[in-house]
């Protein structure tokens, strides 16, 4: 379940729900305990996020709440049988990270080195290069 922006938000607010949608795909969980990651919502299963993979038939047939962590939607979730069954529902279920006694750790881009630069160079437009980048002398 997405923020929508609205009208009567302040731009600060509307400029980082921008961002939002620029650096999900670079944050990643890497699961321990699944205490603290978001089944749907959070980049840890090795298929993406899953809210972005499941239709919403897909995610009702499981019967996970959106607001689940990975283990209560686990607790919970009742995998399809037979027909019923899609093949992202088979692929989520099929490719499922080993639970152990470790915090959940949200990581950038796989790595710990969270660096602003790095987000910086990683979600700007960088357009085209300019014919005069090479100018001697300029700073």
């Amino acid at each position: 379940m997405d923020v929508q922006s609205r009208s009567v938000d302040t731009w600060t607010w509307r400029k980082m729900l921008k961002l939002k949608a620029l650096i999900r795909p670079h944050v990643q969980c890497r699961v321990g305990n699944r205490l603290n990651v978001n089944f749907l919502h959070d980049h840890w299963h090795n298929i993406g996020v899953l809210c972005d993979k499941l239709s919403n038939r897909e995610v009702s047939m499981l019967r996970i709440k959106h607001e689940d962590s990975v283990a209560s939607a686990l607790n919970k979730v009742r995998w399809p049988r037979g027909r019923h069954v899609t093949e992202m529902v088979e692929r989520c279920r099929n490719n499922m990270p080993t639970l152990n006694s470790c915090d959940d750790v949200v990581r950038w881009n796989g790595t710990n080195n969270f660096k602003s630069s790095n987000i910086w160079n990683t979600i700007r437009d960088r357009g085209h290069t300019p014919p005069w980048y090479k100018v001697k002398g300029n700073v």
